[in-house]
C-alpha cells in the first residue's frame, strides 16, 4: 500500500523533520511497527495532548471527562496529521493485511496505550476494509458526519 501517498515515508517524514508533529505540537510520534513472516508493517501513530488537527471534534468527549475529573489528555492515535482522508492506516509492502495481523497491532497499539499512559486510543479514517478487520479484532466503531 505505499502508493497511498499520506503513508508514503517521505509524507510521515516531511511532517516529522519540518517539526508539524513533535511533542512540542502535541503530535508526539509513537508508530507502531510489526514484522511477521508475511511481511512488515507500520501504522502511523502519535501520543496526542489535544484534538488539533485531527478533523474528528472530539472536544465534547475531552469535557465529559474534564467534569468526570478523569482527563481526557494524553490520547493515542493512529492517523495521519491533518488530514481528513479516507484511507488505509497500516502501510504494508506487497502483502495484505489480515485478521491476524490486525490483532496483532490492536494487542501491541492497547500496549503502547496502558505504558503512556493515554486514556484511549483512536483510529481515524481508516478505509473500509481496515474498519472491518479492526472491529473484529474488538474495536469499537463511532460513527460521525460532517458537511464540506
Amino acid at each position: 500500500m505505499l502508493e497511498y501517498p499520506f503513508l508514503r515515508r517521505e509524507f510521515l517524514g516531511a511532517l516529522e523533520d519540518s517539526n508539524c508533529v513533535c511533542r512540542e505540537t502535541g503530535w508526539q510520534p509513537h508508530h507502531m511497527k510489526l514484522t511477521r513472516e508475511s511481511g512488515r508493517f507500520f501504522m502511523p501513530t502519535y501520543l496526542k495532548n489535544h484534538s488539533w488537527g485531527e478533523y474528528v471534534f472530539d472536544w465534547s468527549w475531552a469535557e465529559a471527562y474534564e467534569r468526570s475529573g478523569i482527563p481526557y489528555y494524553p490520547k493515542l492515535i493512529s492517523a495521519i496529521p491533518f488530514t481528513p482522508a479516507t484511507g488505509p492506516r497500516v502501510a504494508r509492502k506487497g502483502i495484505s493485511l489480515d485478521a491476524g495481523t490486525c490483532l496483532q497491532l490492536v494487542e501491541k497499539t492497547k500496549a503502547l496505550a496502558g505504558e503512556l499512559q493515554a486514556s484511549s486510543w483512536h483510529l481515524l479514517f481508516p478505509q473500509q476494509a481496515e474498519l472491518e478487520m479492526f472491529k473484529q479484532a474488538g474495536l469499537l466503531c463511532r460513527t460521525g458526519v460532517q458537511f464540506h
